[in-house]
């Protein structure tokens, strides 16, 4: 599965759709996989953006899903730049200006905050359009939480739960007292299957 298949889509979608705005943000763990892997740490963590035409997942994580992601989780955790986070919010409110940083990540020699750059060429990233998806299952894993199984007509994906960036509450209630995760995200998700699905 190209995982970058669709960027120059997204990136013309959202240069011709400068009102375009993500329904959703959320700080996940993910990858393709037609089940959730044993230990959830041993997946790519980045942020799922959920457009009108586009589920897109940005990663700066290089390293193929495994054991490898699990043993640098903590270190690329401390390193996380707060300048990055800032972009990936302008982006919620200007997505368009996602172009003006690509442009001067690949313009400027030695940029030291390239994050922006690392995310949009990581090979864990990925653009589905929202007219693949086919199929959305949410799950539960009692010792690493929850997730939710994205099937598109290329395959499938895990997008899941990372219990470490949210509330204690919300954490603990969702993996142990059986809380819906993010139901109007799998909502939103499960709508798009179902308008992909009516057009057959």
């Amino acid at each position: 599965m190209d995982m970058s298949a669709n960027l120059d889509q997204f990136l013309a979608y959202i240069a011709e759709q400068p009102n375009a705005r993500p329904a959703f943000h959320l700080h996940v763990r993910c990858m393709p996989a037609e089940q959730p892997p044993t230990f959830g740490y041993t997946m790519p963590l980045g942020d799922v953006f959920a457009f009108p035409e586009f589920l897109v997942f940005l990663t700066t994580t290089n390293n193929k899903p495994g054991a490898g992601i699990m043993l640098k989780t903590m270190v690329e955790m401390m390193q996380e730049n707060l300048a990055y986070r800032a972009k990936l919010a302008r982006w919620v409110t200007h997505p368009a200006s996602i172009l003006v940083d690509v442009a001067k990540a690949l313009a400027t020699s030695g940029l030291k905050d390239n994050r922006l750059e690392q995310a949009l060429a990581s090979p864990n990233s990925f653009f589905v359009p929202m007219s693949q998806i086919r199929s959305v299952e949410p799950g539960r894993q009692l010792t690493q939480g929850l997730y939710i199984k994205v099937g598109t007509s290329s395959g499938s994906y895990i997008i899941k739960q990372d219990a470490a960036v949210e509330s204690w509450w919300k954490g603990m209630s969702t993996i142990y007292l059986g809380a819906p995760w993010e139901p109007e995200f799998t909502a939103y998700l499960r709508a798009a299957a179902s308008r992909n699905t009516a057009r057959k």
